[in-house]
């Protein structure tokens, strides 16, 4: 009942106005949803452009980046400041655009100039934490790490400056101090996913299995069932053998993200370790309705694992060459095809459908390189050796080759 769901969530956001992660659950419903102007709606519904809150209008810039490109996002920034909000933290957004866009030293030049304008110690203290990410991407830690020092000096609970910590110390493989820091941070933000996260990491890193999973269970609390903490939480499940526990996770998600292709694929996946063939087919189908087509080609994938699965090979070879045949595959598809026919012994046909592909299209280097591959497996070494060398003369950075 998409309207009950829809109002229940709108009802939600009414009643815990202070609480963002139900703002961004009724934004990702719409989003999964393909309702990208109710989204947009939504958002902009929560900006007073005549006092303007940070929190809000970067919640809105970032989804018009992801879904109507960065100009729409640098628009909609040029929009805020024009109305009137001059606060350096959204001039330092722009920066932001531009390091993502690769102009990194334009960038890190503006975020230094902007900040030497800025009066507010909040904004300030963002600031200094988005040229340290910059900093720290460009590889320089010392003046990142003194940044960060800097705001926790003034804010010893600041939660992305903890973050940033937290990272370089899992990095440096000083786990016990980066427990410390997030154990700290997420005393003040308690319901800050990406903390509980990078503290899930740090577990990991300590062979702490129990808390790590214990931590990736709280993420997906505090992020409302956010397809991508969802995700490691399941993984690490379906790590454990512990499919029906991985599936009921991957299953509350997608209650809030349906039709979502990332968390889609790891459930057929998780159906083809049950061996449950009815249920990751019907995946593979909903999947094969996809407008995007990273889904529709993983729904090929699981229809094959499907087939193989049941001990089908003639089957998952003929339902892939079926599609070839009508258009709708690429050469990942013809070589699930070789997969198939190689992982049944079958070298011989492999081989041919090798051979075939390589004459349709004798100048084509991956095909090339795959029809070496296959020589390899039939004993034709002489063959392959001549193709890999062909390989690595036109190309000497080809490193499969080599």
């Amino acid at each position: 009942d998409d309207a009950a769901v829809e109002a229940g969530l709108i009802d939600m956001v009414a009643r815990f106005p202070d609480a963002p992660e139900m703002s961004e659950t009724l934004v990702r419903w719409y989003v999964s949803r393909n309702q990208l102007d109710k989204a947009e709606a939504h958002l902009r519904s929560r900006i007073d452009l005549k006092n303007p809150d940070v929190g809000s209008v970067f919640n809105l810039v970032r989804f018009l980046a992801e879904h109507r490109g960065t100009k729409g996002a640098a628009d909609e920034l040029d929009k805020v400041i024009a109305a009137g909000a001059k606060s350096p933290i959204f001039l330092s957004a722009r920066a932001g655009f531009l390091f993502d866009l690769g102009k990194h030293d334009e960038a890190i030049a503006d975020m230094r100039e902007v900040l030497k304008t800025s009066t507010n110690a909040d904004d300030t203290r963002r600031m200094k934490i988005g040229l340290a990410r910059m900093l720290s991407a460009t590889g320089s830690l010392d003046e990142a790490h003194k940044l960060v020092d800097e705001v926790l000096a003034e804010d010893s609970g600041a939660a992305e400056a903890l973050k940033l910590k937290a990272t370089w110390q899992i990095q440096e493989d000083e786990i016990g101090d980066a427990i410390s820091t997030l154990r700290k941070a997420i005393d003040d933000s308690p319901n800050d996913a990406a903390l509980m996260t990078l503290l899930a990491q740090a577990y990991e890193r300590d062979g702490n299995r129990d808390l790590l999973r214990e931590t990736l269970s709280l993420a997906v609390s505090a992020s409302n069932r956010a397809p991508d903490e969802s995700l490691r939480y399941a993984q690490f499940l379906a790590s454990e053998n512990k499919l029906v526990q991985a599936e009921g996770v991957i299953i509350d998600a997608l209650r809030l993200s349906p039709n979502n292709t990332a968390l889609l694929v790891p459930l057929g996946q998780v159906y083809v370790a049950m061996q449950d063939w009815p249920r990751a087919d019907a995946v593979a189908n909903e999947l094969s309705k996809s407008d995007d087509p990273a889904g529709r080609l993983a729904a090929i994938d699981l229809k094959t694992s499907v087939l193989n699965g049941q001990q089908k090979s003639d089957e998952a070879v003929g339902y892939l060459k079926s599609l070839v045949n009508n258009g709708q595959a690429d050469l990942a598809t013809k070589v699930a095809i070789l997969r198939t026919q190689i992982s049944n012994g079958q070298i011989d046909s492999a081989l041919a459908y090798a051979n075939q592909l390589l004459a349709q299209e004798p100048d084509n280097p991956e095909v090339q390189f795959i029809n070496g591959s296959v020589q390899v497996l039939a004993g034709n070494t002489a063959a392959a050796e001549t193709t890999m060398r062909k390989l690595v003369a036109a190309d000497p950075s080809r490193t499969q080759a080599w």
